[in-house]
C-alpha cells in the first residue's frame, strides 16, 4: 500500500493513500538512538593490524621489483594475507624474559606465467 508524507514538520508522519480504508491511519515514529559524536577507532604503529599491513608490503615491493628487473613485467601476486601469533613473557621487575616468541606467518599467492 502507498503511503503519503502527512506532517510537513519534519517527523515522520504517515497515512495511506487508499480509500481502502474508512477512517484516516496516522503512523508516528521516532528514531530510538540518534549518536551526537560518531566512534572512530584509530590504528597506530604499534596495533597488530598496522604492523601486519607493513610487514605485509615489504616482500609486495620487493617482488615487484624483481619481477620487473627480471621480466620486464610484473606478474600477478597476492602476498596480503599477515598473522600476527603473540608470543608470552615472563615480566619481572626492572625487566622480564621472552618465553614464547612473536610469530608472524605472511601468505599469498603468485602466478607463475603471464596472461
Amino acid at each position: 500500500m502507498a503511503h503519503a508524507l502527512l506532517a510537513g514538520d519534519g517527523s515522520d508522519a504517515l497515512a495511506p493513500t487508499s480509500s481502502a480504508h474508512p477512517f484516516p491511519v496516522t503512523l508516528h515514529t521516532e528514531r530510538a538512538y540518534a549518536p551526537l559524536d560518531e566512534v572512530v577507532e584509530r590504528k597506530g604503529t604499534g596495533h597488530p593490524d598496522t604492523i601486519c599491513d607493513h610487514l605485509a608490503e615489504a616482500p609486495a615491493s620487493a617482488l615487484t621489483r624483481h619481477l620487473r628487473e627480471r621480466h620486464g613485467y610484473r606478474l600477478h601476486f597476492n602476498v596480503d594475507e599477515a598473522l600476527l601469533a603473540a608470543g608470552a613473557v615472563e615480566v619481572g621487575l626492572g625487566g622480564g624474559r621472552v618465553l614464547r616468541p612473536t610469530r608472524i606467518v605472511l601468505a599469498g599467492k603468485v602466478d607463475r606465467r603471464a596472461g
